[in-house]
């Protein structure tokens, strides 16, 4: 007797979401390049602050897909923090 059963179906596999995995490594990617830059106190404070923005705004659209808005909230602070830095950086 046969235990196979034909009316068995399968679940198609989950299909990967490419711009969500680009949006979160890409936001990591920068973010430890940020905290190296920083950490070498080389005074590359312009791309110091150029990859915070960048990391918060990838973060930001990443935790918006998600529905992560307590993460997408720090984001916000995150890039402010930012822009006020290049601000005082740049004003002199």
């Amino acid at each position: 007797m046969s235990t196979t059963h034909s009316n068995e179906t399968t679940q198609p596999k989950p299909r990967k979401d490419y711009i969500n995995l680009f949006l979160e490594y890409g936001g990591t990617a920068l973010s430890v390049i940020y905290v190296a830059a920083l950490a070498a106190g080389a005074g590359w404070e312009i791309l110091v602050f150029a990859l915070l923005g960048l990391s918060a705004g990838l973060f930001f659209i990443w935790a918006i897909r998600i529905k992560a808005r307590g993460f997408m909230t720090l984001q916000i602070f995150y890039f402010t923090s930012a822009v006020y830095g290049l601000y005082n950086v740049l004003s002199g």
